[in-house]
């Protein structure tokens, strides 16, 4: 949920002085409530800092669970004003020099998150999105993809857009984007898997295999490598920004399953408050599609000597052409459909 008109509004005030500072001294506005909780967004009139306040329930008994915390965020509880009876609230306070829209993005999803699971304690909502920005900026920090992970997201996510969703539909699409979550495939529905490979060098010779499990079809159905190949420009071609836009609107009348598409940008280390650092534009060169079975060549688990692993590789395309196939015989069976030995 997209809050910058509250906050823009909330400056305002602070800046004209036209709204009453509480004793906290923060100017507040509520924007949204459930059976449960209530979230506002607030702003402390003498520093301009960013706080997030979630209501905890009346009935709540005990103590504030350990939550989450790093650099750049605060946690504590406050007192609201009522009288005889004052509420109590999950306080989240930006802190001084860190970035203010990297704090807004977590304020967005941890707000939109307690409003939306309104069926679940509020406090135990905030600490598990936490729990997703704290391994967040452990692993991505506030300097975003580096050029290889922002190339290989924008491969996955150009085989989600053309040829996962139209065929699965939106729900189980992004459902079977399973590579952020640390899976050994990028994508995978029922017993049928994809490994996807991005490159713009001029010449796709090879591809990189990050582990001995990557081409390892034990398990599945069936599992196909595909090979993407792309031409980067400075000025021109489709960013990653707009890419990830486009695949939200595609989404736009799923609501689950835009949400869980947004959570799975997030563990790929992709935050929109970041997106102004991804300007380099692609455009599609080509798309290769293999069958891996017996006999492609590769490196698996059970094919190790015992005390070897955590190993990575390159395959020669060349060597592959047996086994390669058409791209639409690769999306049709990827759906479902059976998928035969011939190659193109």
């Amino acid at each position: 949920m997209d809050y910058s008109t509250t906050w823009h509004e909330l400056d305002a005030d602070v800046a004209a002085g036209t709204s009453r500072a509480g004793a906290d001294g923060m100017v507040r506005r509520l924007v949204g409530q459930t059976s449960l909780t209530e979230a506002h967004l607030g702003v402390l009139v003498k520093s301009g800092l960013r706080c997030l306040l979630v209501r905890i329930p009346g009935d709540h008994q005990g103590g504030i669970p350990t939550l989450p915390s790093w650099s750049g965020l605060r946690s504590g509880v406050v007192q609201g004003e009522e009288k005889p009876v004052a509420r109590r609230f999950l306080l989240l306070q930006q802190e001084a020099a860190s970035p203010t829209d990297i704090f807004e993005s977590v304020v967005a999803d941890v707000a939109s998150s307690v409003l939306v699971e309104s069926n679940t304690h509020p406090l135990l909502v905030v600490r598990e999105r936490l729990e997703r920005w704290k391994a967040f900026f452990s692993e991505v920090g506030v300097q975003g993809l580096g050029k290889d992970a922002q190339q290989g997201l924008f491969g996955e996510l150009w085989i989600l857009r053309d040829h996962v969703l139209p065929g699965l539909g939106p729900v189980d699409a992004v459902n079977s984007w399973v590579g952020p979550t640390h899976a050994n495939h990028d994508a995978q529905h029922r017993s049928r898997g994809l490994e996807v490979k991005t490159s713009t060098a001029k010449q796709h010779h090879r591809v990189h295999i990050a582990n001995e499990r990557q081409l390892d079809e034990h398990g599945l159905e069936s599992l196909n490598l595909v090979a993407s190949s792309f031409t980067s420009l400075e000025d021109g071609g489709l960013t990653l920004p707009q890419l990830v836009e486009d695949v939200r609107h595609r989404l736009s009348s799923d609501g689950g399953a835009l949400r869980l598409f947004n959570d799975r940008l997030m563990l790929a280390g992709y935050l929109d408050a970041q997106s102004v650092l991804y300007r380099t534009g692609y455009v599609l060169r080509e798309i290769r599609t293999y069958r891996v079975a017996e006999g492609f060549p590769r490196l698996v688990e059970r094919d190790l000597s015992e005390g070897v692993g955590d190993l990575s590789y390159s395959v020669v395309l060349s060597a592959c052409e047996a086994f390669r196939m058409e791209p639409n015989v690769v999306w049709e069976s990827f759906k479902g459909k059976p998928q035969g030995g011939d190659s193109s």
